[in-house]
């Protein structure tokens, strides 16, 4: 039915209706038509909003469609025409279907109009701008030429029950277009009676929502999904694993949950570029996915951190064996695009078996990830399974970062200094700076269990400033004093050391001590260096432009170029304490100690033995040629006052 065809026989057969049915003239009331059409735009345009729109919309909908379809309903091909040129209320019918022609025509959504046999009578210019059929392709067709594969024959029957039942249908479908094009649509089918009560027309409006469907599972997709590496995120992992915690009650299943850490990323992503780090957490993910079967889920959880969840283990050993396959395989050298050498990546790997440590998915997470800090200190392989030893480890760690804290913030720490010795001489030439803890609840805090703690948490950064500050003003003091001029270490940490304004803050602290930078002597440790050479190598130029000297602590227990050696304004070396101790003892040992001290006079480079205890040691280094040592043999660190007198009274080795 095409309501832009109206003779002037059917005009007065409405005009006649119409003086017979004056009820009619009110159903026909451009008002009520333009009320419901009002109402199904509004409906339409709230529920092309999505999640957005309100519950009502759906309910107005039918109204609107109520309301356009009643002129449809009322007046047939046999009642319709230009209704009384001449009579008034003819002109008002006619004012009437011209709007709701016009209506027909404008409006966004597609509009079908079938017969009683659902045959297409009629459809409007909007249906097929979204279907692609013309009015001809389609006339006299069955609407099903529309469908698409996405929904089965139960479906249709079921609509169809309603539709018959209550008179209408509404609902989401998806549909076919002409181009083979499957789109979302929000359909609305109505059936239309006659004055007997028999269905003469059905009428379906259709609203293409299938870029607002699009949308929604693009939103979806990045709820549950990692953009970057299309694995599932944490909170799709954390809704998996209690579900997977669900289904294992009340069995003998066990499942595990893995941890994997990049080692060392944050360098490998400035070393890469952002680019390049993005390119390897991809390559990464592709590996553990390709490592594990397909009921494993794979996660990214977050940054360099990657978690695995695997539903049924038989065991540690069955855990450990796919830890070290995981490993492995990342270890695998990767080429990436604009590198030109291959690249190896370690990692650290965490496991927790569930239920034997756990059964709540947010406690799990917890235990993996501390499994995986242990495995990155103390796993030989990188590879630790949780134990409950391990996590009263993690609480008293937490304690004592908590009294870190809270003991900086009231300046809690001391420094003692333990006196350096020239082997030649046998006088003190130099201190080192050792920080110490007593806290008021435990006592004497071991610096081997708060220094890496601080280390970890950045709170070696303001202590670090502290015992440079605090023993930079001591050095001058006694200086003041008229104590002998004494050369002042004090070591700087990793963390320190990659901080942007280090060597400002250095020199800044030095100056307003107002002690020489010259007498000044940093030790830095070999992993300290080669984290990032580049910055490393900034850092100490900038220093030692100022007169500042470099030694480099536990020389001989890093894995590193021997190259910053002649690159850096390095002046010291200090031999590790477990060569000294074993030195007589082992011949490896005393080997090491002794290459480290040819090295250091074929470079020109002071060598410093710490840890010396004994007669037998001191002869050794003696014997090599060592140039200053520290150690028992001599004194242990002391606090100020004892130091001071260990000066004044002029003690020699």
């Amino acid at each position: 039915m095409n309501l832009n065809n109206i003779d002037e026989s059917t005009l007065n057969k409405a005009e006649k209706i119409e003086t017979r049915q004056p009820h009619l003239q009110k159903g026909m009331s451009p008002v009520r038509i333009l009320l419901g059409l009002v109402l199904a735009g509004a409906a339409f345009i709230w529920l092309s909003a999505g999640s957005e729109a309100p519950d009502f919309a759906r309910f107005l909908l039918p109204a609107g469609i109520l309301a356009l379809t009643f002129l449809v309903a009322r007046v047939n091909r046999n009642s319709l025409d230009s209704f009384g040129r001449t009579s008034p209320k003819g002109g008002r019918v006619k004012d009437n279907l011209m709007l709701a022609s016009a209506v027909f025509e404008a409006t966004s959504e597609g509009i079908m109009i079938t017969d009683a046999d659902n045959n297409i009578v009629s459809v409007n210019s909007a249906f097929t701008t979204i279907t692609g059929y013309s009015s001809a392709e389609v006339f006299g067709k069955n609407p099903s030429l529309l469908r698409s594969e996405r929904h089965d024959d139960a479906f249709f029957n079921k609509m169809w029950n309603v539709l018959l039942r209550d008179g209408r249908w509404d609902g989401e479908m998806w549909n076919c277009r002409r181009n083979g094009e499957v789109f979302a649509t929000w359909m609305s089918i109505t059936a239309i009676h006659d004055e007997q009560g028999n269905v003469r027309n059905y009428v379906g409006i259709l609203a293409d929502i299938d870029r607002r469907k699009k949308a929604e599972e693009e939103a979806q997709y990045r709820i549950k999904t990692d953009v970057l590496t299309g694995l599932v995120n944490r909170r799709a992992m954390m809704r998996e694993l209690r579900q997977t915690l669900i289904l294992m009650h009340g069995s003998d299943r066990q499942a595990a949950l893995f941890n994997i850490n990049i080692n060392n990323f944050r360098f490998l992503n400035e070393s890469l570029g952002s680019a390049g780090g993005d390119q390897l957490l991809v390559v990464a993910a592709q590996r553990i996915r390709n490592s594990v079967t397909d009921e494993c889920l794979v996660s990214r959880i977050g940054g360099d951190e990657f978690a695995v969840l695997v539903p049924s283990v038989d065991g540690p050993e069955t855990c450990r064996e796919l830890a070290m396959k995981i490993r492995s395989a990342i270890a695998s050298p990767m080429k990436l695009s604009g590198q030109e050498e291959r690249l190896t990546v370690m990692t650290n790997i965490g496991v927790v078996i569930s239920p034997d440590y756990g059964v709540e998915a947010e406690d799990l997470f917890r235990k993996a990830d501390i499994a995986g800090t242990y495995a990155k200190k103390n796993g030989k392989d990188g590879i630790a399974l949780f134990d409950d030893g391990m996590d009263r480890q993690a609480r008293e760690r937490l304690v004592i970062e908590s009294r870190l804290r809270k003991s900086l913030e009231n300046e809690e720490f001391k420094i003692h200094y333990q006196p350096k010795v020239d082997l030649r001489s046998g006088f003190v030439v130099g201190m080192e700076a050792l920080v110490r803890w007593e806290d008021p609840e435990q006592g004497m805090v071991s610096p081997d269990k708060f220094i890496p703690i601080a280390e970890e948490t950045g709170l070696i950064e303001p202590l670090g400033e502290w015992v440079l500050g605090s023993a930079c003003k001591q050095a001058k003091q006694w200086l003041d004093d008229g104590l002998p001029p004494l050369h002042l270490s004090v070591n700087l940490s990793a963390r320190q050391l990659q901080s942007d304004t280090i060597a400002e803050d250095i020199l800044r602290t030095v100056a307003d001590s107002g002690f020489d930078p010259g007498h000044l002597d940093l030790e830095i440790t070999e992993s300290a260096i080669m984290t990032d050479t580049a910055k490393s190598i900034a850092v100490i130029e900038a220093l030692g432009k100022e007169g500042i000297t470099f030694a480099i602590d536990d020389f001989g227990t890093g894995y590193s170029s021997l190259s910053y050696l002649k690159n850096l304004p390095i002046s010291a070396l200090k031999i590790d304490r477990t060569f000294v101790n074993d030195i007589e003892t082992h011949k490896e040992s005393a080997r090491l100690a002794a290459a480290i001290l040819a090295l250091g006079q074929s470079l020109n480079l002071k060598v410093i033995a710490e840890g010396v205890e004994t007669e037998r040691q001191l002869a050794f280094l003696k014997q090599h040629w060592c140039d200053e040592i520290q150690g028992f043999i001599f004194a242990k660190p002391l606090p100020p006052e004892e130091f001071k007198a260990l000066l004044i009274e002029g003690k020699r080795l």
